[in-house]
């Protein structure tokens, strides 16, 4: 038990406290889903948590917002019109979705909110596909939703083609298999193939998602895009309650400080409305907030660290 104590000590000194000890062994993980029918090598995933039956208004996330440009800090393979494209069309759909326009059997959809992208989410997600190694980053590693998309072949497409076809593959794709219900959709609600990757698109409780993009020469799949999401799909949980879209600000419950974008049947978190943080936002300084490690705790973490070790 010390050596794991000083072992979470130095992951929280040297990680900026992203560090996760998970008992669980990887089968239990029992919400994983793959959808080999898209031909795109497409894939999502869920994970236990919450729900959109949380009884209250939820705290709300940290975003780290690109500035109106949708330019994020540091290097990636996304560019702004690729960021911003992703936001359009993942919107364009929840839209659909809340004012009854995305399937026939589908009602209206209250309390959809409105995506924003998130800086925080792209370095994470490219961080990981930088390696050029297909496949979901580990639940226990990355507790964030996730959706993966990749081509093969010769014919190299441009970034915002990536983002185009992935959002068609999860979206347009699976929604044609849900199952309609009186109250609601609910998480591998199939009439047969999965739908993991349609059901972390249009959860009503989604607020942001970021993307990160890789060029992999020799890999089987060399295209990559991947999109990570601020929830993740709940094993036989509520992904959206059928109902009015919000008229006024009142209508909109999930989040503090929501404003309603009746035009569009969308929820907002407030100052995002346009897919980024109103007004000039340094995003430079929000992307690393999370990752900040001040002098005064590393002196503190580096004390505890050296007492636990010598006991041992």
């Amino acid at each position: 038990m010390l050596r794991f104590t000083a072992a979470l000590f130095l992951c929280h000194l040297l990680g900026g406290g992203n560090c996760y000890y998970e008992k669980r062994t990887w089968s239990s993980w029992s919400s994983w889903s793959s959808s080999g029918g898209t031909g795109d090598g497409a894939h999502g995933y869920g994970i236990p948590g919450g729900n959109s039956d949380s009884g209250g208004p939820m705290k709300i996330p940290k975003i780290a917002s690109p500035d109106k440009l949708f330019n994020c800090p540091g290097g990636s393979g996304m560019t702004p019109e690729a960021r911003k494209l992703a936001v359009d069309e993942h919107n364009k759909r929840r839209s659909d979705q809340a004012l009854g326009k995305a399937k026939s059997e589908m009602s209206p959809v209250k309390n959809m909110y409105k995506l924003s992208y998130d800086c925080n989410l792209e370095a994470v997600i490219q961080k990981y596909m930088n390696r050029c190694k297909y496949g979901h980053s580990r639940p226990y590693d990355n507790p964030n939703g996730e959706n993966l998309y990749a081509r093969g072949g010769t014919h190299k497409r441009t970034i915002e083609e990536m983002v185009t076809g992935a959002v068609k593959g999860w979206w347009d794709k699976e929604i044609n298999h849900i199952k309609a219900r009186a109250d609601g959709v609910y998480f591998y609600d199939s009439s047969g193939p999965v739908i993991g990757h349609y059901t972390t698109m249009a959860r009503d409780k989604q607020v942001a998602l970021g993307c990160g993009y890789k060029y992999c020469p020799g890999a089987s799949y060399p295209e990559m895009l991947f999109c990570q999401y601020t929830s993740n799909n709940v094993e036989d949980g509520r992904v959206f309650h059928y109902g009015s879209p919000c008229k006024q600000d009142s209508d909109c419950t999930l989040y503090q400080d929501s404003v309603c974008l009746a035009s569009e049947g969308l929820c907002s978190i407030k100052g995002h409305e346009n897919g980024h943080t109103e007004g000039d936002q340094d995003s430079d300084s929000q992307a690393s907030a999370s990752n900040a490690i001040y002098p005064g705790m590393i002196l503190i973490w580096s004390f505890f660290v050296i007492v636990i070790v010598c006991s041992l």
